[in-house]
């Protein structure tokens, strides 16, 4: 690393280090952590905008992100799984609908959502990831627009985002799904 990275490096741990960390920020709620061994895929239908899709090694699972349990799963492993297209048919509720995924070939979910709120994953202390919430008209790595941000995890993340109605957020790490959901709202709202 030459110089200027190592000042760089350094400016952003700086700022890193001045945003507030907290399981939830103001306006949503955290729901209870899912350990789910071998995950590959999750991904939001968007249709039904509280139900996740998870896709493990060993099946597919499809979560309520309101209440944060789990509604339906299906033990065939990669059944429904276009992994160069980077969806999965669904399950339960959503049998009929294909779901974009952010899996581990690439893919993604959103990064922001209709409020304005944006998250974004920085990993300045490799391999350690942190995933960053901020409201609008914030920014994380911004002098002075840092107020309204906060750090929701520091873990090995690989991927999360926004449901398409913006009110559920899902960050994955390796064997443990996060669900927050944004208090009292539904995926109707």
């Amino acid at each position: 690393m030459n110089k200027y990275e190592g000042e760089d490096r350094q400016r952003l741990n700086t700022l890193l280090a001045k945003i507030e960390r907290r399981d939830s920020p103001p306006g949503w709620k955290k729901l209870p952590n899912l350990w789910l061994e071998g995950v590959i895929a999750i991904g939001f239908s968007s249709r039904k905008t509280n139900l996740l899709l998870v896709v493990t090694h060993d099946g597919c699972y499809l979560f309520d992100c309101q209440s944060g349990t789990e509604i339906a799963n299906d033990p065939a492993p990669y059944d429904g799984l276009d992994d160069l297209n980077l969806n999965c048919r669904g399950i339960g509720e959503i049998a009929d609908e294909d779901v974009r995924l952010a899996s581990i070939w690439g893919g993604g979910l959103s990064l922001c959502n209709r409020y304005g709120e944006t998250v974004r994953m920085e990993a300045p202390e490799w391999p350690l990831d942190h995933l960053i919430f901020c409201s609008a008209d914030s920014e994380a790595f911004t002098e002075g627009k840092q107020d309204r941000c906060c750090v929701r995890l520091s873990e090995r993340l690989r991927f999360g985002g926004f449901s398409y109605c913006g009110n559920y957020l899902v960050a994955e790490s390796f064997e443990d799904v996060y669900f927050w959901r944004r208090d009292g709202q539904s995926d109707a709202d």
